[in-house]
């Protein structure tokens, strides 16, 4: 483990930081195994034990690292979450091999808000929004609110079940395929409620995400609001 640089310009935490993660990074720790108590990696790189700690919960934010009672662990590889085209997430990971599947939390006709009425451009007064949580490889990746038109859908609950992929259903059953998304993303702290439904902790670091899909005559398929778990997964989309 090489030491801090006391004269550098870039703060002490942060190089502690960087030098925890590189050895993470370079395989130098393992998934699973117990990082050293804060007091040693002070005692080692001669930082007071507040730097040290400063820089363990910047990478539990970051993901790299798991806290689990008294000790910190070094987190599982982080999976990459990577859209090269509009396809949908149970298509994405078939693509590469993965296992993805959902829970439905709940499926419901609500009345449309003034705002999800200009989000769906529709004047329907009824709509349907559905949560699901999304997993892959068993593991709690996204919290989907997705609100779809009651006339482009009917009897969708009489198709829509936690195995169904809702692209493949809304080519199959009602002809509409993606012609083109817009995402808006930004960073959040979850809400009690996202948190206990992904089996995180309240408070922890996620992205947002808000993406309309539009058919090819410009009609929105569905307006989604996504909470994607950032410190256990990369979102990654490719340019082309």
């Amino acid at each position: 483990m090489r030491k801090v640089d006391k004269n550098a310009q870039t703060p002490i935490y942060l190089q502690v930081n960087e030098i925890i993660r590189e050895m993470i990074e370079d395989g130098q720790l393992k998934e699973g195994e117990v990082l050293m108590s804060e007091r040693d990696l002070s005692n080692y790189l001669q930082v007071s034990r507040m730097t040290v700690n400063k820089a363990i919960l910047k990478l539990v934010d970051e993901g790299y690292l798991q806290r689990e009672r008294k000790r910190t662990i070094i987190a599982k590889k982080r999976l990459i979450t990577r859209y090269e085209s509009i396809q949908g997430l149970t298509e994405m990971s078939r693509s590469v091999g993965r296992k993805q599947s959902n829970k439905m939390v709940s499926f419901e006709l609500t009345k449309l808000s003034n705002l999800l009425k200009r989000e769906l451009r529709t004047s329907e007064e009824f709509g349907y929004k559905i949560v699901r949580v999304r997993y892959v490889n068993d593991m709690p990746l996204m919290l989907d609110t997705a609100y779809l038109s009651q006339k482009m859908y009917p009897d969708l609950m009489n198709w829509l079940s936690d195995t169904t992929s809702m692209h493949e259903l809304f080519k199959t059953k009602y002809g509409y395929t993606v012609h083109q998304a817009e995402q808006i993303i930004r960073p959040v702290y979850l809400k009690e409620e996202q948190a206990q439904l992904l089996g995180q902790r309240n408070g922890d670091l996620a992205l947002s995400i808000k993406r309309h899909s539009y058919t090819k005559a410009g009609e929105v398929m569905e307006y989604t609001e996504s909470i994607f778990l950032s410190q256990k997964h990369d979102f990654q989309i490719a340019l082309r």
